[in-house]
């Protein structure tokens, strides 16, 4: 089981956005590394989706080239 270390923090007075950082997991390819993100909530969430963009370069099927990824 791979497991990774979460960190949340919000964006100073703004609690529609949040930066979060991820530990890559022991054992695994990505182990020692530091991955960060910023996940923004619309003003109509929960009926719209929050945006997640990873500020780390990232290689993966689901994250496009600018580091968006889709949530839905």
């Amino acid at each position: 089981i791979l497991l990774a270390q979460l960190h949340f923090r919000l964006a100073g007075e703004n609690h529609r956005k949040l930066f979060v950082s991820n530990a890559g997991p022991q054992d695994s390819l990505y182990e020692g590394g530091l991955f960060t993100a910023v996940l923004t909530f619309p003003q109509d969430f929960p009926n719209a989706p929050p945006e997640m963009k990873f500020e780390t370069e990232l290689f993966h099927v689901q994250v496009n080239r600018i580091g968006v990824l889709p949530v839905m």
